[in-house]
């Protein structure tokens, strides 16, 4: 049995090389629907306890976190939403050595934080980060691929658009 310090490693692991498939959906910016109009942004975590799991992953990587903060609520949510609106996160970010990496500790009820966390377990990815020109047409662009807006809009800053095959969504943040 591995111990939870082996865990996080091999999860964190897993997620530098899904970063590679950070860069393998930024092709689709390539194609003719134009789903991704930007860039690769961050991987978010879930976890049971940010201070803790801050803590953890900036012994592994070296690297300082920002101070931690609540994010409640953090957006929108689209209509017939199952969760609580008024949910969210407490959360902070680790830069090291050109990645971002974002951990996130479900606050209140249901939520798309909390669903991965019961879903995957403490520290598994939560999401990965899109920096995007046209929210609106992207978030647009998932949903004919099959996608479903979980938080925020194609109106707001940010969006969380969930797939059925994928284990971790996709966030899109507005750039200009």
């Amino acid at each position: 049995m591995r111990s939870s310090g082996t865990k996080w490693m091999v999860r964190a692991v897993a997620a530098v090389a899904l970063m590679g498939l950070g860069a393998g959906l930024e092709s689709l910016r390539a194609q003719k629907t134009q789903t991704f109009d930007g860039t690769f942004r961050h991987v978010g975590f879930v976890v049971k306890d940010v201070d803790a799991s801050a803590r953890h992953f900036a012994d592994v990587f070296g690297a300082t976190y920002a101070p931690i903060h609540a994010v409640v609520p953090p957006g929108p949510v689209p209509k017939g939403y199952p969760g609580d609106p008024k949910a969210g996160v407490k959360t902070t970010e680790i830069r090291t050595n050109g990645v971002e990496m974002h951990l996130l500790e479900p606050t209140g009820g249901k939520s798309p934080w909390r669903d991965g966390l019961e879903r995957h377990g403490d520290g598994s990815i939560q999401h990965i980060s899109f920096g995007v020109k046209n929210l609106a047409g992207t978030v647009a662009t998932l949903e004919k691929l099959g996608g479903h807006l979980t938080t925020g809009s194609g109106d707001s800053f940010f969006a969380y658009v969930e797939f059925p095959n994928l284990p971790f969504t996709i966030e899109l943040e507005k750039v200009p």
